[in-house]
């Protein structure tokens, strides 16, 4: 268990394993972003805006990651592939909360297998 799950186990939220997800292809998670840029309930509020510029900027990397690649000086690899795993591991938590809001309590209940 990874340090960010075992604080968000330990902060007393349940932590479920999370189902087997085909991965998306980089037009997939375009077409996502592109659908919820459109959403007005995002766009009309400052907070909505807010996370619209922040899955911008996600997007970047999905459409344009081999510039971004090539962009970065040999010594600041090492500390960007680690800043970008522990990003990771942030949006897989909020991920997982994000589909714990929408499961019935009865499902939340359950003993989770990575708690233990």
């Amino acid at each position: 268990m990874t340090p960010l799950i075992r604080a968000h186990a330990q902060a007393g939220r349940p932590v479920r394993s999370s189902r087997v997800r085909a991965s998306k292809s980089p037009a997939e998670l375009l077409a996502l972003f592109d659908v919820l840029r459109r959403d007005p309930s995002l766009r009309l509020n400052d907070a909505g805006r807010g996370v619209l510029r922040l899955l911008d900027a996600c997007a970047v990397v999905v459409r344009d990651r081999g510039r971004v690649l090539d962009s970065v000086p040999a010594h600041c690899r090492g500390p960007l592939a680690e800043l970008a795993e522990g990003y990771g591991e942030v949006w897989a938590v909020l991920a997982q909360e994000l589909r714990e809001r929408d499961l019935p309590e009865a499902d939340l209940a359950q003993p989770s297998s990575l708690g233990a």
